[in-house]
């Protein structure tokens, strides 16, 4: 009995799932026609390196430092990405 009701309801989830509408995404833009050739940008963008300031160097090394003395050994490594500082005790 428990076998044909839960077949019972299967088959019910199943037919109510197709007799739902299909989903329709609606836009206020019209859609672009997708062409084969992909035309050369009209401008450049040039984008420069990036370094890191001299303050944010010294505010990293005071807070490495004083992370060494509160451990009790020496520091050595990367203070940040990007720059070729070290610490070395």
């Amino acid at each position: 009995m428990k076998t044909v009701l839960s077949l019972l309801i299967g088959v019910s989830f199943v037919l109510a799932g197709c007799a739902s509408p299909q989903v329709r995404y609606h836009t206020l833009v019209n859609a672009d026609p997708v062409s084969g050739a992909v035309a050369a940008p009209d401008f450049v963008i040039d984008l420069l390196p990036v370094g890191d300031p001299a303050q944010m160097f010294t505010a990293w090394q005071r807070v490495v430092e004083r992370l060494a003395r509160q451990i009790g050994q020496t520091a050595t490594g990367w203070v940040a990405t990007g720059t070729a500082a070290c610490l070395r005790d």
